[in-house]
């Protein structure tokens, strides 16, 4: 499924699409490998589990995506809530 994260060297707000995988709630794994990490940095790297929280696009505001604001510690078995 796709999750966005935001671009962090882009002079405005910009979301980028990348494929991931839901692990449990609001968390996912990020599993894309970003293909320019040179002109395009993530703020995650692939294989980090970020929580998610769904946002209304500008654009759109009934549509509803859900974009990477945390990366979370994983150990296999749980997901440590905050």
């Amino acid at each position: 499924m796709k999750i966005y994260v935001d671009l962090p060297d882009e002079l405005v707000a910009v979301w980028c699409p990348v494929e991931a995988v839901h692990i449990h709630r609001d968390v996912y794994q990020i599993v894309e490998v970003n293909g320019d990490p040179e002109d395009t940095r993530w703020p995650f790297e692939t294989g980090a589990y970020v929580r998610c929280r769904p946002t209304p696009t500008r654009d759109n505001p009934r549509q509803i995506i859900l974009v990477a604001y945390e990366e979370v510690p994983f150990d296999g078995t749980e997901i440590h809530q905050n």
